[in-house]
């Protein structure tokens, strides 16, 4: 703690204490504003001008933190933490305001690993809010990401901070325009948070614009492909779904299953894709299973239950909200096989604040229309109407609803 207070010291001073000629100056300050006496010779070793081993006395530190406003040594060391905390928050929204990226990446430098998360959320939030939105890929691109700067579950962590506030944020069609074409935003937000409630919102925009590589590539057809499936429309973009088993391990799991099962949408057979992966882990189960609850087609039904009872029982599961959609699947399965006590049961296990917040809408849309049509829930049906008009998707409207 004697390192911050020497720090603060300096501070106040506004000077490196570094000469004798400093420790005489210091003293002099110290006397003029406490009204206590500290010899420059003891102010020479406590700031090492002296390079003589010292211990400063309890008297010495209460006089000094008496200095820099405290009354005592010990009175400092309980507050200083807090102190410095504010401090630095401080200075983190003054390079926020002025978004000057020589000292944004030096503060994000300064950071550790976890620290650096939270200052690019912020970073983001802020600039978003005040629809700055050249300056802050500026000042992002400063911070020198890249795609393995963070892990995948740090991503994840970012991604949806940041992309849930997207979802409200007012910005013109050319700030739109420019987030999408983002490196980081690409990588950090857009492929993370993948928002299914917005396909024909502001995620329309970087669905649209061209890829940034040829696994985006992949990603956007089938994510356009969706767009097509839910506004009814009967285009199609082909994937080339053997080329993607080919380069298996190079995809991610979670893009893979997307890329085998989105042809669910168009009502083509996906089980053969499945049966041709090397290894099955419950990631590459994610898409296949949101694909399935959408298209109420269960083809896969019972590969996926196999899959994801042995991966549920493995240490590979790390994801509670893998189990809820999961859940939910299996919910919809009863119901449209008429096994509706089966179904209600199923439906209590569902926890929706435990879904994956980019797919909380959608998911929770079809979990109203079960609650509805299963125990005849007149508040989940209000439910479901109300999110079927934020979506706007034309297959999903009242008709949708009562039908199911």
């Amino acid at each position: 703690m004697t390192n911050q207070l020497k720090e603060q010291i300096i501070l106040k001073v506004g000077k490196e204490i570094t000469t004798r000629g400093d420790c005489e100056y210091l003293s002099g300050l110290i006397e003029e504003e406490t009204g206590e006496y500290l010899n420059y010779n003891t102010l020479r070793r406590f700031f090492d001008v002296d390079k003589q081993k010292f211990s400063p006395r309890k008297s010495t530190l209460d006089i000094l933190s008496k200095y820099v406003g405290f009354h005592t040594f010990e009175h400092f060391s309980a507050f200083n933490p807090q102190k410095v905390a504010f401090d630095n928050h401080l200075q983190m929204y003054e390079a926020f305001a002025k978004l000057d990226p020589i000292k944004l990446s030096y503060q994000f430098e300064s950071l550790g690993k976890n620290a650096r998360i939270t200052y690019i959320i912020q970073l983001c939030r802020f600039s978003l809010i005040s629809k700055q939105i050249p300056q802050l890929c500026s000042s992002i691109k400063s911070l020198e990401l890249s795609d393995d700067t963070f892990t995948y579950d740090e991503k994840v962590v970012i991604g949806n901070s940041v992309g849930l506030l997207l979802r409200s944020v007012k910005l013109a069609e050319r700030d739109w325009l420019i987030l999408s074409a983002d490196y980081f935003f690409n990588k950090y937000v857009f492929e993370v948070f993948v928002d299914y409630s917005a396909l024909n919102g502001y995620y329309k925009t970087f669905v649209k614009l061209a890829p940034h590589d040829e696994h985006q590539k992949l990603f956007k057809y089938c994510l356009t492909n969706l767009h097509h499936y839910l506004n009814l429309n009967k285009e199609w973009k082909p994937v080339d779904t053997a080329a993607a088993l080919e380069m298996q391990n190079e995809i991610h799991p979670i893009l893979l299953g997307r890329i085998l099962s989105h042809t669910l949408y168009k009502n083509e057979s996906t089980l053969s894709n499945f049966e041709m992966l090397k290894t099955v882990t419950i990631e590459y189960l994610y898409e296949p299973i949101v694909a399935s609850i959408i298209t109420s087609n269960f083809e896969l039904f019972e590969f996926i239950r196999t899959k994801m009872f042995s991966n549920v029982k493995s240490n590979k599961y790390t994801h509670l909200h893998y189990r809820q959609v999961y859940q939910l699947m299996k919910t919809c399965f009863l119901y449209k096989s008429k096994k509706n006590g089966s179904a209600s049961k199923a439906l209590k296990e569902v926890v929706i604040k435990d879904f994956r917040l980019s797919y909380k809408e959608l998911l929770s849309f079809f979990y109203y229309i079960l609650d509805y049509k299963l125990n005849n829930s007149e508040t989940s049906r209000e439910k479901a109407v109300k999110l079927s008009g934020d979506f706007e998707y034309k297959r999903f409207d009242v008709v949708f609803i009562e039908h199911y």
